[in-house]
């Protein structure tokens, strides 16, 4: 499946940083959620982070290329440790379509109670989310592999998987769902309607039902 390239520049390699450098990766990534919150994300600048996190503007530069890296960055820090937990208490058992609905809900709810994604949720930097998501592979690939990957490979094992999904596609697929029903919520009716939706349009696209 061909796909675009990422525009977005990309944030530190973490796991080629010292310990130290992790630190303020971090600090800086709490910095800017904390200038998200009270600025706004189009309004806050990379010296408002950079004032935040006690650093000179030119170090900060040292880690991200630009504010749109440390969003982007932000965003795959938070969804990373969200997928963990989830997948924790994600039961694999039974069909491959039952853990794949039960899943999308788990996210939904989850992302709804977290603190950074309500910031996301505010009118005004929906438009700035869903380009920064659009633009970056990493954002659907590297999000969703930890939480939705062990699904696909769930469904793969059982032979419930319908033919020729791809995995990438499959990933990029459920965390574009997830991400449209998580901001506009009102777009698709009731609970009884995102389910249906969910389960027709998602689940069953792409997987089989016992005894198909």
């Amino acid at each position: 499946m061909a796909t675009r390239e990422a525009q977005v520049p990309p944030g530190p390699d973490l796991r080629r940083l010292r310990a130290v450098d992790t630190e303020r990766v971090d600090m800086i990534l709490n910095a800017a959620v904390a200038c998200f919150d009270e600025h706004g994300i189009d309004a806050t600048r990379m010296d408002d982070i950079a004032r935040e996190a006690g650093l000179q503007r030119p170090n900060l530069y040292r880690y991200f290329a630009n504010k749109d890296a440390i969003i982007v960055e932000v965003i795959l820090r938070d969804i990373s440790k969200l997928s963990v937990r989830l997948r924790e208490s994600l039961r694999f058992r039974g069909p491959a379509p039952e853990v794949l609905l039960s899943a999308l809900n788990l996210m939904l709810v989850a992302l709804q109670e977290n603190p950074f994604a309500q910031i996301l949720h505010r009118p005004e930097h929906i438009h700035t989310i869903v380009h920064l998501a659009a633009t970056s592979d990493t954002v659907f690939e590297s999000a969703g592999q930890s939480y939705w990957g062990a699904i696909f490979e769930y469904a793969q094992r059982r032979g419930e998987l319908r033919e020729n999904i791809d995995p990438r596609a499959f990933i990029r697929w459920i965390v574009f769902v997830t991400l449209f029903c998580f901001l506009y919520p009102d777009a698709l009716g009731s609970k009884d309607d995102l389910s249906f939706y969910l389960e027709t349009f998602v689940v069953d696209a792409m997987l089989k039902r016992p005894g198909e």
